[in-house]
């Protein structure tokens, strides 16, 4: 969910499988200055199963509010990878993540850097099922921000193709 006007965009996404739950919250809220990412995991920490047929590999470090998570998970009976890379330093922090799954038919690819109120966020979405892609480049400097997407639907057949820039009440809309 991303509202630009209203300045809060939110991601939830929860697994539970076998060993344990993994849940992910993101909620961003850019006039407001508010970020705030949750990160649960529970599982091992190198773990596979023939079972269930698939493996967990991750490392995590911390050093008080410094840290960096690697994490790398395949799983074969739901058919799909999981690999992502989170860095932080207090406010500043990197979250690089790709997602893929065959159940659902999708590919997820994104890149998110905050520097405090300084932040690009380049996301590419991808699904055959509902046969459509997403490609959004999203960059804020407090209140000065452009924002490029392109959007492109085969069911409903259309295109869409946006660009929207701020420098507080001064704007300019182009879309097509």
């Amino acid at each position: 969910m991303r509202m630009y006007h209203c300045g809060i965009q939110m991601k939830i996404s929860m697994r539970m499988y076998h060993c344990g739950i993994q849940m992910k919250i993101s909620m961003r809220m850019y006039h407001c200055g508010i970020q705030m990412k949750i990160s649960m995991r529970m599982y091992h920490s190198m773990w596979y199963s023939d079972e269930d047929q698939y493996a967990d590999v991750s490392l995590w470090y911390s050093d008080e509010d410094q840290y960096a998570d690697v994490s790398l998970w395949y799983s074969d009976e739901d058919q799909y990878a999981d690999v992502s890379l989170w860095y932080s330093d207090e406010d500043q922090y990197a979250d690089v993540s790709l997602w893929y799954s065959d159940e659902d038919q999708y590919a997820d690819v994104s890149l998110w850097y905050s520097d405090e109120d300084q932040y690009a966020d380049v996301s590419l979405w991808y699904s055959d099922e509902d046969q459509y892609a997403n490609v959004s480049l999203w960059y804020s400097d407090e209140d000065q921000y452009a924002d490029v997407s392109l959007w492109y639907s085969d069911e409903d057949q259309y295109a869409d193709v946006s660009l929207w820039y701020s420098d507080e009440d001064q704007y300019a809309d182009v879309s097509l």
